[in-house]
């Protein structure tokens, strides 16, 4: 079975727009697979979508949004109806390095909203979108060795991106 098929043909890149999240949508739009793009710089998401358009030959739905708004997960699975989605990547992060003390209540609250409370959000309802639909997919959690290490300047980050490991890690076991 193809990966398009096994996967596609759409899939959904939360953090589409730049680094890592740029790779990811490369490398599914050379599979052929259709984006349905999601990221908060929507100068760079219009860019590289046309571009992933004109060199691959494939589709793109883009969804502008803020990730830390409590609404995100429930607006994105409210985008993706009517594509025929089975693979979420999830590569959305928020990052700022400096001691732990200096961050400030908000930034604190920043972190929780994008690297924790949506992608949790979301990956219980696109769970639940594969377990409707009764087709294959697949959810990819981008972590950080800063999850595994606890390393210092980044302890808000680390910590939510040890989240993001140990919720991969026990989704993978309960939808096998």
């Amino acid at each position: 079975m193809s990966f398009k098929v096994k996967y596609g043909p759409w899939a959904a890149v939360a953090g589409s727009a730049e680094g890592l999240g740029e790779a990811w949508s490369e490398a599914l739009a050379r599979r052929g697979m259709d984006l349905f793009m999601i990221d908060n710089q929507g100068e760079k998401m219009e860019k590289l979508s046309g571009r992933l358009e004109n060199e691959y030959g494939i589709r793109t739905k883009k969804m502008l949004i803020d990730l830390a708004s409590p609404d995100a997960a429930d607006r994105i699975m409210e985008g993706l109806k009517g594509l025929d989605c089975h693979l979420l990547v999830y590569n959305a992060a928020f990052s700022l390095v400096k001691p732990f003390t200096d961050h400030e209540s908000g930034e604190l609250d920043q972190f929780i909203a994008i690297n924790a409370r949506t992608q949790l959000k979301l990956v219980h309802a696109f769970s639940l979108h594969l377990i409707d639909q009764r087709k294959g997919g697949g959810i990819i959690l981008m972590s950080s060795l800063a999850g595994l290490l606890g390393m210092q300047l980044v302890a808000p980050y680390a910590a939510t991106k040890a989240f993001a490991w140990n919720l991969a890690e026990a989704v993978h076991h309960e939808l096998k």
